[in-house]
């Protein structure tokens, strides 16, 4: 296999999951938004901030799950090289709760997950509702953090944590796993409607973090890469409410993290 090692080459395998995953949500009217690093890209660089190397997607619950019924079967029917990866199609060959568009033609080894390999991806996150009362949406939020970890726990072969007894504990608690995702469904991906969204499915994301629905309920382009993609009309709002600084102000140098990737073409 040859190895990926520019930066460039990989984004440019992101830019062609993008674009893919851009135009079967605007054949199927589903609507999605650049999020996160991705999104203060487009709006502060028009593109990758520079030290950056993913790309991130938000949809609300309803579409992303219009999007998974519809993405995987039409992307073989036409024999092309992407495939969604979720818990429901990937099954025990996946670690995540959210989705990755990945090339299969790739792939890519991630340092907390090197048991489950897969092609180069973008990120598809799905909000979900939070609790509008704040000791509910903390609440919300411990039992998405110990979910989650006791479900990569019973998932990896390897320790995940810093604590290989928690690791132990966690692993061999006598819950299966399909009982574990069933409390994720029941105590941290809310059905009841709140006036409050929020991607619940990575322990980096604060509870304080949750934003109005609202935000997500009209969209507009931002350029991203030469090209435009849909962001929410209200990212001022959601931006502001998930990061401390003003994401329009470059950070500290020391902040600027940049990834260490490992990928591959399969050929």
């Amino acid at each position: 296999m040859r190895s990926i090692t520019e930066t460039s080459e990989l984004r440019s395998v992101q830019m062609g999951v993008l674009d893919c995953i851009a135009d079967v949500c605007r054949r199927h009217a589903i609507n999605y938004s650049l999020s996160s690093g991705t999104l203060i890209g487009a709006l502060r660089h028009k593109g990758y901030i520079p030290w950056d190397d993913d790309i991130d997607l938000y949809m609300l619950r309803a579409d992303y799950e219009r999007f998974v019924s519809v993405f995987n079967r039409e992307q073989r029917e036409q024999g092309s090289p992407y495939e969604l990866l979720t818990p429901e199609t990937a099954g025990d060959r996946y670690l995540y709760t959210y989705g990755k568009v990945t090339d299969t033609r790739t792939v890519m080894v991630e340092d907390e997950a090197t048991e489950f390999p897969i092609g180069v991806y973008v990120d598809i996150f799905p909000l979900d509702y939070a609790h509008e009362d704040e000791d509910r949406r903390r609440r919300q939020f411990r039992w998405r953090d110990l979910l989650n970890k006791i479900r990569c726990c019973k998932k990896l072969s390897t320790c995940c944590l810093r604590s290989r007894l928690a690791y132990l504990c966690y692993r061999y608690l006598p819950l299966p796993l399909a009982a574990v995702e069933w409390l994720q469904r029941r105590k941290v991906f809310l059905r009841r409607p709140t006036s409050l969204v929020c991607n619940l499915h990575t322990t980096d994301v604060v509870y304080t973090s949750a934003f109005p629905l609202e935000a997500m309920q009209t969209f507009t382009t931002a350029e991203f890469e030469g090209k435009q993609y849909q962001i929410m009309g209200g990212y001022d709002t959601y931006l502001r409410r998930t990061y401390k600084f003003h994401y329009m102000t470059l950070p500290p140098e020391d902040q600027r993290v940049h990834h260490h990737f490992k990928a591959w073409w399969k050929e």
